[in-house]
């Protein structure tokens, strides 16, 4: 074989492995750009499950929080109802205690009126109670210690027997008293000393009046200034404190 054949044949060989081998890269290149395709295509798909999975999380986020917002204001709604229900109980129990608490001034009450009525010490002064009423008997020790700390002239609580007559007729005898009456001559010095004692009391919330009766007490005490205090049953509703909370109230509305 000349070598004219020879180097033609070579070129023949040569021109197969170049025709093969850019076919090869046409290839690769198709497999490239495929590939690409499918890393774009995937890329999208996954944007969109992301974007579709974030919804659902946001969704499922918000119906989170909706509960929690419904449970919170069903707790709340729950809590203000228990404690409603607790107020009114205690308002109940306080308005029952007013109305069946004892009339009573204690160490400071009675400190604070017996500064008041310091002025008239040594004025002679008689407590009474009915012997029947409990009540009405420790309310008189309260007033007959109050007026002791003003110095007045004021000796132990009177106990005296109060009955109604009977039998009879239904509607004959008057409702019995009730609060404090206060009796007094009608001096000045009395009167005054009178209406000073019943404005302590009356300040403080206890029903207290002066006698319209001018009575004649001479025989009670050889001093003709006198008053004498007569503790009544207890007025229906509230007194002392629980009074003036209630008035405070009323004022308040």
């Amino acid at each position: 074989m000349s070598e004219l054949e020879s180097l033609a044949s070579r070129a023949s060989e040569l021109t197969s492995k170049v025709d093969f081998w850019n076919a090869a890269v046409l290839w690769a290149l198709l497999i490239t750009f495929v590939a690409a395709g499918a890393i774009v295509f995937s890329q999208r798909l996954a944007f969109v499950r992301a974007k579709e999975l974030s919804d659902v999380q946001e969704k499922i986020s918000d119906i989170k929080e909706a509960t929690a917002r419904e449970r919170i204001a069903n707790l709340e709604n729950e809590s203000a109802h228990l404690k409603k229900a607790t107020e009114d109980e205690r308002l109940a129990r306080v308005e029952l205690e007013s109305k069946v608490a004892w009339r009573k001034l204690d160490s400071h009450a009675q400190s604070g009126a017996a500064s008041h009525l310091t002025r008239f010490a040594k004025e002679p002064a008689l407590v009474a109670y009915n012997t029947q009423d409990i009540e009405a008997t420790s309310f008189a020790s309260d007033i007959a210690a109050m007026l002791h700390a003003a110095k007045w002239d004021v000796p132990e609580p009177l106990g005296m027997t109060v009955m109604r007559e009977g039998p009879v007729p239904l509607g004959t005898n008057p409702r019995l008293p009730t609060g404090v009456v206060v009796w007094c001559t009608s001096d000045e010095p009395s009167r005054t000393a009178a209406t000073a004692l019943v404005g302590e009391l009356s300040s403080r919330g206890f029903d207290a009046i002066i006698s319209p009766e001018h009575q004649n007490l001479l025989g009670i005490h050889p001093t003709p200034t006198r008053v004498v205090i007569f503790v009544e049953h207890k007025p229906e509703g509230p007194q002392g404190e629980y009074k003036l909370r209630a008035q405070t109230k009323t004022a308040s509305q």
